[in-house]
């Protein structure tokens, strides 16, 4: 019916007949970080906590330059 005239979608879905909006086309869910895909984690845990500890190591050194540079400046 919604091909033949969309202007019934509005009263349509008002009665519950539809119950998403075909017009409207769903999102794509976008990556996340440390994950394969939108929800699936890495296949391999060593891989994960690999990014995680590079992640630390990192955290750590922006820290302890940061703390120079406050020392020095002072």
């Amino acid at each position: 019916m919604l091909e033949v005239d969309s202007e019934y979608c509005g009263s349509l879905k008002r009665a519950g007949i539809l119950t998403r909006d075909p017009c409207i086309p769903r999102m794509k869910e976008r990556k996340k970080t440390g994950f394969k895909g939108a929800c699936r984690l890495l296949q391999c845990p060593k891989r994960l906590l690999q990014i995680i500890s590079t992640f630390k190591a990192l955290l750590e050194y922006t820290r302890e330059v940061l703390f120079c540079m406050w020392n020095f400046m002072r």
